[in-house]
């Protein structure tokens, strides 16, 4: 991992597990999430093998799990991506994950999704 996407994952690292919560209680955030996901659901068919880059703890990746996707998370936030493993741990969805940079995707084996 280089030295930038450490010094970057360490300010989400920071805000992981106040996350959600600070995102449920903002308006706007929560019509932009649903834009999203709308988009996403037009977009994928059912059953679709997709990576989320920059999962953070997991919102859309356990959204389209349960949608019958398989997913593939990556994030450069340990603590983020532990957030999204409770969630998991809580009965949603199987997300595989794994502590990468979005600059760091191409040095990642491939295929990502279904070797993970």
């Amino acid at each position: 991992m280089t030295e930038a996407v450490v010094a970057d994952s360490s300010a989400f690292d920071a805000l992981a597990a106040d996350y959600d919560r600070r995102e449920a209680d903002n308006p706007i955030m929560q019509l932009m999430r649903r834009s999203s996901l709308a988009i996403l659901e037009r977009t994928f068919p059912g059953g679709s093998k997709l990576v989320d880059i920059g999962c953070g703890t997991g919102t859309e990746a356990l959204w389209l799990a349960r949608r019958g996707h398989t997913v593939f998370g990556v994030d450069s936030s340990p603590r983020m991506l532990g957030v999204l493993s409770l969630r998991a741990a809580a009965g949603a969805p199987p997300v595989s994950r794994r502590v990468l940079g979005a600059g760091d995707l191409r040095g990642a084996p491939a295929p990502l999704v279904g070797g993970a």
